[in-house]
């Protein structure tokens, strides 16, 4: 299945070592059953050296932060809009998430996580992809990235059902990317 845009919003980047929250409400929440995978783009559009950290990783697929409900996976690199690729790569930022205790009856209790990444830093391009494996039933809700510079930062979030292995090169698996 192809990409599919979830959101294109504006923050303000706070530079490295800084969570860089997006704005409340920046997508609708994203469900992923447990034991299934799906991955994210996180790209942003603006140049001036406003790029995203990440930080070299040991494989793609490695498991770089899990808390028994969530783990989210080593990805890749990416310059903007099916450009460069650099494998190994570990997406620095934040993932919030909601999870309904299936024990409960009506009504049901949510609970809101978050899982931090590291926020090492030491590289940095337009984006990066990576994979979240869903250990219970969840939704993500929202993110915060880390950011190379303090400063406007305007961003497309991108999803897909599963890996994004075959589809970091292929313009016809993205939806609504314009520059492909």
């Amino acid at each position: 299945s192809k990409w599919t845009l979830i959101a294109r919003v504006t923050t303000v980047g706070l530079g490295q070592g800084q969570h860089t929250p997006l704005p409340v409400g920046s997508f609708e929440p994203v469900q992923i059953q447990q034991f299934r995978i799906r991955a994210f783009y996180i790209t942003i559009r603006t140049t001036a050296g406003r790029g995203m950290r990440y930080t070299r990783g040991r494989g793609r697929g490695t498991v770089v932060a899990g808390d028994g409900s969530i783990e989210v996976l080593e990805g890749s690199g990416t310059s903007y809009a099916c450009g460069r690729f650099f494998k190994n790569r570990v997406w620095n930022g934040v993932v919030y998430y909601d999870r309904r205790d299936p024990t409960q009856t009506l009504p049901p209790i949510t609970t809101t996580l978050s899982l931090t990444t590291t926020y090492a830093g030491g590289k940095q391009e337009n984006g990066n992809m990576f994979v979240v494996t869903a250990l219970k039933d969840l939704s993500i809700i929202e993110m915060s990235i880390h950011t190379e510079k303090a400063g406007e930062a305007r961003l497309e979030i991108y999803t897909k059902p599963g890996t994004y292995d075959g589809f970091e090169y292929n313009p016809l698996a993205w939806m609504n990317m314009a520059n492909c």
